[in-house]
């Protein structure tokens, strides 16, 4: 059989949406400012950076992909992509990831990554400080903070204890969250672990409780985890037996 050419979309016009599209526009059309969509990403590298090549391949990752350079614009009332020319980006953006790492810090009181200190959620008067969640990773706390539900403040820890990983609790910020409690004022009544399920972030809960336990002053705190169970939407015939049974367990009346 003769297989026939695929003609190259033209993008001198506009293009139709598809499905999926449609409905991210339509989210962000029903709350433009929601984060939904946003997905942050950090990635750490240690050695001399060839600022150069870093550009180039910028440049060449973009002119590649065409996704890296569509927007959303509504013509006639219909929303269409819009696919734009390749940009050269010039040296500014390594100029702009040096001042970057150059004004962030960690904030003193939860360890989130700010530009300031303390950072904006611990400065905030109107958040409950009687109610701190704890966080494996900033990424974790942006997460929560996309749901919009939760109103108090947070505790980064920068990672969970891994022996295999040679992670120790004296790498985490385990210590200044336990004197964190201590000195809160008003006093902490509610500490929520919302680390990942995982051995190892099983293995930190487990830490963290050994160590409230024994803390000298007593403290009439309430200690929770996020509960677990089925996704919103997901069947249950593909749900394992361990999300299963977990979803069994935190059952509650309707």
């Amino acid at each position: 059989i003769a297989s026939r050419e695929i003609a190259r979309c033209r993008t001198d016009r506009p293009r139709v949406l598809s499905l999926g599209q449609e409905q991210i526009w339509l989210h962000a059309q029903m709350a433009p400012d929601f984060p939904l969509y946003n997905e942050p990403l950090t990635f750490h590298r240690r050695g001399p950076l060839d600022r150069a090549a870093l550009l180039r391949s910028y440049n060449e990752i973009v002119r590649r992909h065409e996704i890296l350079r569509t927007t959303v614009d509504t013509i006639g009332g219909q929303p269409v992509q819009v696919v734009h020319a390749p940009l050269d980006v010039s040296m500014g953006l390594s100029e702009a990831l040096r001042d970057l790492k150059a004004s962030t810090r960690l904030c003193s009181t939860c360890f989130n990554i700010t530009e300031s200190d303390p950072c904006g959620i611990c400065a905030d008067s109107m958040r409950d400080r009687r109610i701190i969640c704890v966080v494996e990773e900033p990424l974790d706390l942006i997460a929560i903070e996309r749901a919009r539900s939760f109103k108090g403040l947070y505790h980064v820890l920068h990672g969970v204890i891994s022996p295999v990983s040679g992670v120790m609790p004296e790498d985490l910020k385990l210590a200044e969250l336990l004197n964190r409690l201590g000195k809160s004022d008003p006093p902490v009544q509610e500490v929520i672990l919302a680390l990942n399920p995982t051995m190892e972030g099983d293995m930190t809960v487990n830490f963290i409780q050994k160590k409230l336990a024994a803390m000298t002053v007593p403290m009439q705190l309430r200690i929770t985890r996020l509960a677990r169970g089925l996704p919103s939407g997901g069947d249950l015939e593909y749900a394992d037996e361990v999300t299963l049974s977990r979803a069994l367990e935190g059952r509650h009346p309707i």
